[in-house]
């Protein structure tokens, strides 16, 4: 009887080792296969579990080696990513350098209050594109500065503070606000910069619906640029909106 157990246990252990170890997004810590993360030798990234992951040291290096898809499958009730109706969350407080190595992210999703595949960058994103990037914004998060409720909502970061260049939007951005916050920064790259953009470009439609929010600054590019610098970019793109009577300044 006890040659029996240990015999089922060791079957048991093997057909585990046999099968594909699955990440979910709230397990995302992983060891890369290429790369130490070194501004030399940078992780490398070549699938979505791999950039999730970049949220677990977000000092380092990173590069991209290919396209990174995301599919509906990904966002589903069942999905690596559904993540309790969240979907992807922005990688908040980036300090390291994301070389997007020409490479394009597509079909990103985000149910949050502060939108970006990069929540707060502090760091240098570069050298990247974003495609059919998905959103629905709520009221869970959202930032509280000097008292007052604020959002911040773009494709590459939601706020930036560092260095972004040469990337490039390519997703329709839809904002329909259900709920009122004192001020909202929307832009097809950034929604807020203090820091550098170069060399960027917006090929996305923004489509803003807002009565709520007192202050609503849209841009093709940037939101609102407070004391960063913007340079060599360009905004491909039309921006169309209904804001009831709330104050509104839209840009290029």
């Amino acid at each position: 009887m006890k040659k029996m157990k240990y015999i089922l246990i060791i079957m048991i252990f093997m057909v585990m080792t046999l099968l594909p170890i699955k990440f979910h997004a709230n397990t995302t810590c992983i060891e890369y296969s290429s790369g130490s993360g070194t501004e030399e030798d940078p992780y490398q990234i070549t699938n979505k579990y791999e950039l999730d992951a970049l949220r677990c040291n977000t000092n380092a290096y990173y590069i991209l080696m290919n396209d990174i898809n995301f599919t509906d499958v990904d966002f589903s009730s069942l999905g690596d990513f559904y993540n309790d109706g969240k979907y992807f969350e922005p990688i908040s407080d980036f300090y390291g350098e994301l070389d997007g190595n020409g490479y394009t992210i597509n079909g990103l999703r985000e149910n949050n209050s502060n939108i970006g595949l990069i929540e707060k960058n502090h760091g240098t994103i570069k050298n990247l594109n974003i495609n059919n990037f998905q959103i629905n914004v709520n009221n869970q998060n959202i930032t509280k500065e000097s008292n007052q409720t604020i959002l911040y909502i773009g494709t590459v970061s939601a706020y930036n503070g560092g260095t972004i260049e040469n990337c490039h939007n390519i997703s329709l951005l839809e904002f329909n606000s259900s709920f009122a916050v004192d001020k909202a920064y929307i832009g097809g790259v950034t929604g807020y910069n203090v820091g550098t953009i170069n060399n960027c470009s917006n090929s996305g439609t923004l489509k803003i619906v807002d009565s709520f929010n007192e202050y609503v600054y849209v841009g093709g590019i940037v939101g609102y640029n407070m004391s960063g610098e913007v340079s060599y970019s360009v905004n491909n793109e039309k921006i169309s909106g209904t804001f009831g009577d709330n104050r509104a300044d839209v840009g290029g």
